[in-house]
C-alpha cells in the first residue's frame, strides 16, 4: 500500500509543477528557467543593495515603493509599446483585406 505523502512533499511537489509551468510558458526548461530565476533574484538584489546605499537605507523596505514604482512605469511603458504593435498589425491586416 502506498504511503501518504508528507505536508512538506506535498507542498514541494506543488512547487516544483507551478515552476515547470512557468518554464513551460516561457518556453524554456526547467533548467535554464531556473538558472534565469536565479540570475534575476541576484541583479534583484544588487540592485536592492545599491539603491540602499545611495539613501543610506538600512532596511529594504524604505526603497520598496521607489522600487515598485519604476518596475510599474517599465511594466506600462512596456505595455504600450506592445499595445501599439498589435494595433499597428490589426490595421495593416485590416488594409490588406480591404483592398484583396
Amino acid at each position: 500500500m502506498a504511503k501518504a505523502l508528507s505536508e512538506t512533499e506535498q507542498s514541494r511537489r506543488r512547487q516544483l509543477a507551478v515552476t515547470m509551468r512557468a518554464a513551460i510558458g516561457q518556453g524554456q526548461s526547467l533548467d535554464s528557467y531556473l538558472a534565469a530565476h536565479q540570475q534575476a533574484i541576484s541583479a534583484m538584489t544588487a540592485m536592492i543593495r545599491e539603491k540602499m546605499a545611495e539613501r543610506g537605507a538600512t532596511d529594504p523596505v524604505e526603497v520598496l515603493p521607489e522600487i515598485l514604482t519604476n518596475l510599474q512605469e517599465a511594466t506600462l511603458a512596456e505595455a504600450r509599446v506592445a499595445a501599439k504593435a498589435a494595433a499597428r498589425e490589426e490595421i495593416r491586416a485590416l488594409l490588406r483585406k480591404a483592398t484583396a
